[in-house]
Parts: C-alpha cells; structure tokens; sequence
C-alpha cells in the first residue's frame, strides 16, 4: 500500500519524494550499491558510480514509477528512494536525524505509526527539531497511513521528565567558565 503511495509521489515531478531523489540519490557513495543499480535499470559502459550512469539509473527508476503496475517499480527504485531520503534526512534536518538515532521509542497504544510519532513529538523540543521536519518524516518515509497524525502532531508537550532531561542536558553542554587559580591561593 505505501510503496504504491510512494510511487505515485516519485512519478509526480512537483512532489517532495522526487526532488528528495533527484537530489539526494547521486550523493549514494556505495559503489556495490550502484552496481547493482545499473545492472536493474540495464545501464552499461560506465564503471559503477559514474555520475552520467548515476544520472541514467535516476531517470530509468523514476520512469518505471509511471508504469501501470507499482510492485516491480518499487523492487527496483525501493533501495534507491530509501538511501535518498537516509541521506536527505541527515543532511537537511539534522536535529530530526538525531532524534530518530538517540530515543527509545516505548510502546504506546495505538498503531506502530501513532505509537512512533507520539515519541517523536515527546521528544521534539529535547533536539530542537520541528514539527515540519516530523511532517516532511511522514510524508517521506513509508509509515501506515493514520487519520490520527494531525491530532498526534499538533499535541506537542513536554512532559516534566522531558524538562529534567533538557535542564541536564544543557547544563552538561554548556561551556564552563573556570577562573585560574594561582598555587599561592590553594
């Protein structure tokens, strides 16, 4: 069901997913990766990772994204997409990335998607990312679909152990201002 979702979006050239794969897909620094990519999308002549076949294999994912039948689209242009949003998510919400590295996600009610944005937005203010960054998440990356996102996005707040957690965490971060103290004074 998502990966049809996310075809549709790669196939539409006004949506975020293909600018996320133009952009960020040639940033692959894989070269097995990209052997593999050139062998699926038959693109021959070039030493795996060249830039113009880096360029062809785009072009041929995106073009098998318009075709009638989703699941061969997906098993060819999953791995690509994927390594494209790892890698757009790294570079250009940052504070995000390292949110989704450093917490817990605790088991919650609801469905894994609530479950995981509900922890997220537990976590927002601690790393200082925003809510357009969870967005941009949900909209990228393949999570069930859930009519709940709007209410869970909406309802950031921080809990008190959130409070202490942020408190320790910039006392520990902020530079210390020690004063010199000579040997004669000790």
């Amino acid at each position: 069901m998502e990966q049809e979702r996310i075809c549709q979006l790669l196939a539409n050239a006004e949506s975020r997913a293909h600018a996320v794969l133009l952009s960020k897909g040639p940033l692959i620094r894989d070269n097995d990766f990209w052997r593999r990519a050139q062998k699926t999308f038959h693109i021959t002549g070039f030493r795996d990772g060249n830039p113009l076949a880096k360029q062809r294999v785009l072009a041929r994912a995106l073009d098998s994204t318009k075709a009638k039948e989703s699941r061969p689209a997906w098993s060819a242009v999953g791995p690509l997409y994927i390594k494209a949003v790892q890698i757009y998510f790294e570079q250009e919400t940052p504070n995000l990335y390292h949110l989704l590295r450093a917490e817990d996600f605790v088991a919650s009610g609801g469905s894994q998607t609530e479950h995981i944005f509900r922890c997220i937005c537990r976590a927002l203010p601690l790393h200082e990312a925003s809510i357009d960054d969870a967005k941009a998440l949900y909209e990228l990356w393949g999570f069930e679909r859930t009519p709940q996102i709007e209410e869970i996005l909406s309802s950031v707040s921080i809990r008190a152990d959130d409070v202490r957690r942020m408190v320790t965490m910039r006392k520990y971060d902020a530079p210390r201002d020690f004063k010199r103290v000579s040997y004669d004074q000790v």
